[in-house]
């Protein structure tokens, strides 16, 4: 429902007072050791013209990437630590692209259905996101996201490229956001539910 309305993105830049100008990159969600979050830093020194924005703590971790990413001189990437998450959706239509990521580490990737995902879906924006199978149930890849393989960094960077590039001509956004209402909606998923128990 925090979605329902759909936002133009720079509205959304200008409440936040992101530039109108810079192609944003948003990852939300946990900064765990798992997660491969470096990666977003190395993702931001490959790509200096883009800014990037990490959502999510805890704040030891925050701070820790934060070094991390001074340290390599690496100035284009916010870690922002925890925001509220009726502010959520603020960021997420602000953004260009949302980085879906995991590793193979994480040890419920292999069952989870992360509701990140619904939620980079409700928003209509372009999703890069590691190619697990999970994922896979949601997302079809280059048609309404780029997958990429998972505990590959020349993948993901290929993927953001393709995602940058393709921007402004592809329909992944709105293929994502049409799923999202249509098919997973907690209206939608409860409905399957009743239906599915009904009919044991």
């Amino acid at each position: 429902s925090l979605f329902e309305s759909n936002i133009d993105k720079n509205a959304s830049k200008s409440k936040l007072n992101l530039s109108l100008d810079k192609t944003i990159v948003t990852y939300t969600g946990g900064l765990y050791p798992n997660r491969d979050i470096e990666n977003i830093v190395y993702l931001a020194r490959e790509f200096p013209d883009v800014m990037f924005l990490v959502i999510g703590g805890p704040e030891k971790h925050r701070q820790y990437f934060q070094k991390m990413s001074q340290e390599e001189a690496v100035f284009n990437i916010n870690f922002m630590g925890f925001v509220e998450h009726n502010m959520i959706p603020c960021y997420l239509y602000a953004s260009d692209i949302l980085l879906a990521l995991w590793s193979s580490k994480v040890p419920t990737i292999n069952y989870c259905s992360p509701l990140k995902i619904f939620e980079y879906m409700a928003a209509g924006r372009t999703i890069v996101a590691h190619d697990f199978p999970t994922i896979r149930e949601v997302l079809e890849n280059e048609k309404d996201s780029i997958l990429c393989e998972p505990d590959n960094f020349d993948s993901l960077k290929l993927a953001l490229s393709k995602s940058l590039i393709e921007q402004n001509t592809s329909n992944y956004g709105k293929l994502a956001r049409d799923k999202a209402f249509k098919l997973y909606s907690w209206d939608n998923r409860v409905n399957k539910l009743l239906r599915f128990m009904q009919n044991k």
